[in-house]
């Protein structure tokens, strides 16, 4: 788990609870869940804040013209 990438990223950037990753990282070391295994729980949470961040986007295009100038008249 130390040097395993998939584990790395759990660890720093995807699961913020401490009991989910302390499982997860006692699984790996014990050999109940393989690297394949870990790789696929990282998967799904790199697939949510896809998803999440995909439709914050499509609410954020509809906001987009109160933050452009349409009049602003031009310099002579």
């Amino acid at each position: 788990p130390d040097v395993d990438i998939a584990c790395i990223y759990l660890k720093t950037l995807f699961e913020p609870d401490d009991k989910k990753l302390a499982y997860i990282i006692s699984g790996f070391r014990s050999g109940s869940l393989t690297s394949g295994d870990v790789k696929g729980i990282l998967a799904d949470k790199v697939e949510k804040l896809l998803k999440d961040h995909q439709k914050a986007r499509e609410g954020a295009k509809k906001k987009l013209d109160k933050f452009f100038l349409h009049d602003v008249p031009k310099r002579k």
